[in-house]
């Protein structure tokens, strides 16, 4: 609320607001936008009305707590989710078969990005299986996915 709509209140209004939250003179008069000497005169010689509601007043003279910003002024802010949410990159590259293909069917049937799949390397980290995402003969030319299996090298064969 802001002081104009106090300024509006009639002073019997605004000292029912002072008395039914007890508010400080000093703090009155700030947040009331008036003197402290027009709040003590008040206070003497107006009587406050007896059935006014100060309910909605009060969330303005609450003190700001700290949230876990660390700000009393900012408003706490969940975070964003980022990054792939649950297993279904994973699901996907498992699902993974040896014949090839294409990778937009095979992106659109486990419901997962054609970007995500061209990165394995990134998102699956199997070791035992290599996964191949590139155009493919068979298939005209075609962007497809299929899985090869890894050949481990000995150590005759690597120094050789």
């Amino acid at each position: 609320m802001s002081k104009k709509v106090f300024k509006k209140l009639s002073v019997a209004d605004r000292n029912a607001v002072i008395i039914g939250l007890n508010l400080d003179d000093s703090v009155a008069a700030k947040e009331l936008g008036i003197t402290t000497e027009e709040v003590t005169t008040a206070r003497k010689d107006v009587a406050a009305t007896s059935d006014f509601d100060v309910s909605p007043f009060a969330a303005h003279f609450q003190k700001p707590t700290t949230g876990d910003s660390g700000s009393a002024t900012t408003v706490a802010r969940p975070t964003k989710k980022r990054g792939p949410q649950g297993s279904r990159i994973v699901d996907a590259f498992a699902a993974v078969t040896g014949t090839p293909v294409p990778l937009a069917t095979f992106a659109t049937k486990h419901h997962v990005s054609e970007n995500c799949l061209r990165q394995p390397k990134r998102f699956f980290k199997g070791t035992d299986v290599k996964i191949c995402v590139r155009k493919h003969a068979d298939h005209d030319g075609q962007v497809c996915i299929w899985s090869e299996p890894v050949v481990a090298q000995t150590d005759a064969a690597a120094t050789a």
